[in-house]
């Protein structure tokens, strides 16, 4: 459901946060489908990049924009999308089958159920190996956290830094550390979750109706006398 244009004017400015509570980026504006209505919202990414989301997307939790990138919710939503296409599907071929849907009609339907089969294995495709590019970055990430808060006791231990400079900076690592682990499992749970998806063929056969037919003609032939 997207926003109203009195809720949406509001946030333009607002700093955004993903899913895991790091910093996500800034709210630049919106885009209006309706007086009323906004379904996309502009936000200027950390990065600098410009990007476009489905105000859907966007939550308000304990006072914090939060914008949904949870790994697990993505591959929720591509199962649930591919469940209801494969349930349709189904039904259209048993109507086929049933003969309640003519040949012409029931090729409309099944092709375009096909192209969107084919968008979402291309989604699956995507998906899993952005998964997989993120845990690389994410363990890299929490084996350098790790490093840092060992450091950070060493230093202590030797007396180059004051205990309550310690703790401070041990705080502040364990909290980075648990958003990164916190996304690491997710990312692993999504690549396994996206390798026990069975994607259908992108094309499959048509079914087989049987259509009755002519009794088949049999020809007693009385044999000649000589």
């Amino acid at each position: 459901m997207s926003l109203k244009t009195d809720v949406a004017k509001t946030i333009i400015g607002e700093v955004i946060h993903d899913s895991y509570g790091r910093v996500y980026g800034r709210i630049l504006g919106f885009s209006v489908g309706s007086p009323r209505s906004v379904p996309l919202i502009w936000i200027e990414q950390k990065t600098g990049q410009v990007s476009s989301c489905p105000s859907s997307q966007i939550s308000l939790d304990d006072e914090m924009m939060i914008v949904n990138t949870s790994w697990t919710v993505k591959a929720t939503r591509l199962s649930e999308d591919l469940r209801v296409i494969l349930q349709k599907l189904s039904v259209l071929n048993k109507l086929y089958n049933t003969g309640e849907i003519v040949k012409e009609a029931y090729d409309k339907i099944r092709n375009h159920y096909e192209t969107t089969i084919h968008s979402l294995t291309q989604r699956r495709q995507l998906l899993s190996q952005n998964a997989e590019k993120r845990l690389e970055e994410l363990t890299a990430t929490v084996d350098h956290l790790e490093f840092l808060l060992a450091k950070s006791k060493l230093e202590r231990s030797l007396g180059y830094v004051d205990e309550d400079a310690c703790s401070l900076i041990a705080d502040v690592l364990r909290d980075s550390l648990n958003r990164a682990l916190t996304e690491k499992n997710d990312a692993e749970a999504t690549i396994d979750a996206l390798a026990e998806v069975s994607m259908p063929p992108e094309t499959s056969a048509p079914p087989q109706v049987k259509r009755e037919g002519a009794s088949p003609i049999v020809l007693h032939i009385k044999e000649a006398g000589l």
